[in-house]
């Protein structure tokens, strides 16, 4: 009978590997995540090891025909707390928590001296509304803010985070950003709602979502013209970008891009020639093909302003 062999226990941020023996053919399989099966089945080799990358803690389960492991993820926060509120902030879990406060510290701290009152800002990927929150108290009431939320599950959290700001002046749009009008697949992790994403290899629930063109939606829906552009949206830089150059040649907005990795700010500032770059949390100035030859094989978050 085939058996799968797997540790008892990792540290979130490490690989998983499974191995199958015992078997003279290849086992179709599934992951279970928290008892959530991820619908794509992973093919296991006889005596080839696989590698899975957890995206959050929790038990997972890789189960095939007459054969089943399971490891748990471990990390230091509770990641079966359900929804916590922090900072008046209603995050997933206690975990996401600690994650979001401490990763978006940098760009969030450069925010004061780039987003000034009365500005119109554009936030593409807004997730669950950490940025979106900021925004609003910097703008004060005489500015705007459009939040860009594809992900159902993240646009849950985000409509109850703003909601809870009283503020008047932002608009949710459930949409993706992309180089044009139609609809793209969108892999949605069920415990990691930060790591949504059309383009990477990510393993999670496939779900259809509608997908626009910046440089389309502006007129379409009567919206303001931005003053600051903040962009996260797992790896979609490359074909975003392409959907909202008349924008930015337009209206020369800041922007405030998150980079997933040398390929993507290549394919993503060779078109931003315009702009002086810092790396957030840095005080060097780069041109954007300095900033790209140097891009690490990393995720960073940039900002551009116009020279």
């Amino acid at each position: 009978m085939p058996i799968i062999e797997v540790k008892d226990s990792i540290q979130l941020g490490q690989r998983v590997t499974f191995t199958l023996r015992q078997s003279s053919t290849p086992q179709a399989c599934y992951i279970l995540q928290n008892r959530v099966m991820l619908p794509d089945a992973v093919t296991l080799e006889p005596d080839q090891p696989f590698e899975f990358f957890p995206e959050a803690p929790g038990n997972y389960v890789v189960k095939g025909p007459g054969c089943e492991a399971s490891v748990d993820v471990l990390e230091s926060e509770d990641s079966c707390s359900g929804p916590v509120l922090t900072s008046q902030i209603w995050y997933p879990s206690a975990w996401t928590a600690a994650v979001d406060r401490g990763y978006e510290s940098a760009a969030m701290s450069m925010l004061p001296r780039i987003v000034p009152p009365a500005c119109v800002v554009y936030d593409l990927g807004a997730n669950i509304g950490l940025y979106a929150r900021e925004f609003l108290r910097l703008t004060t009431n005489r500015g705007y803010v459009y939040c860009f939320e594809p992900n159902p599950l993240a646009l849950h959290y985000l409509s109850m985070n703003l909601a809870t700001t009283d503020a008047g002046n932002y608009l949710i749009l459930p949409l993706a950003v992309s180089d044009g009008f139609g609809t793209t697949e969108l892999v949605v992790n069920p415990d990691n709602l930060a790591l949504s994403s059309s383009y990477f290899q990510k393993r999670g629930i496939r779900i259809g979502v509608q997908s626009v063109a910046l440089d389309d939606v502006i007129e379409s829906y009567g919206l303001r013209a931005p003053d600051v552009i903040k962009m996260d949206i797992e790896g979609g830089e490359v074909v975003a970008i392409k959907g909202m150059l008349q924008t930015i040649e337009k209206y020369k907005p800041v922007l405030i891009f998150e980079l997933h990795g040398h390929h993507v700010a290549i394919n993503t500032l060779k078109y931003l020639g315009a702009y002086d770059w810092q790396i957030a949390g840095e005080d060097r100035h780069y041109t954007a093909s300095q900033l790209a030859d140097t891009f690490p094989d990393a995720c960073l978050q940039v900002i551009g302003v116009i020279k």
